[in-house]
């Protein structure tokens, strides 16, 4: 059985946003973190379309990296930093 995902956006300082896919914990345990933005994205928008892609990636991995650190994290393949900061 997969375990359940979570993703999470937040807003720590105003408009700086960060996405985090968490595996809830049991009652008694914290959530783990399994992937997060490795840099702010400017809209609540952006960092959930952001966070949603790398939730599908771990999805389709079938795995976290809890379970299997070699996988890698889906940053690597969900954009996190917005196209106008580009050179």
């Amino acid at each position: 059985m997969k375990n359940k995902l979570e993703l999470i956006v937040d807003e720590p300082m105003a408009g700086l946003f960060y996405w985090t896919i968490v595996r809830p914990g049991q009652p008694d345990e914290l959530d783990a973190i399994v992937d997060y933005a490795c840099g702010a994205l400017p809209t609540h928008s952006l960092a959930t379309d952001a966070g949603r892609a790398a939730l599908r990636w771990h999805r389709d991995v079938g795995v976290d990296r809890h379970e299997a650190p070699e996988v890698g994290r889906a940053s690597a393949y969900a954009e996190t930093v917005p196209g106008h900061l580009w050179p």
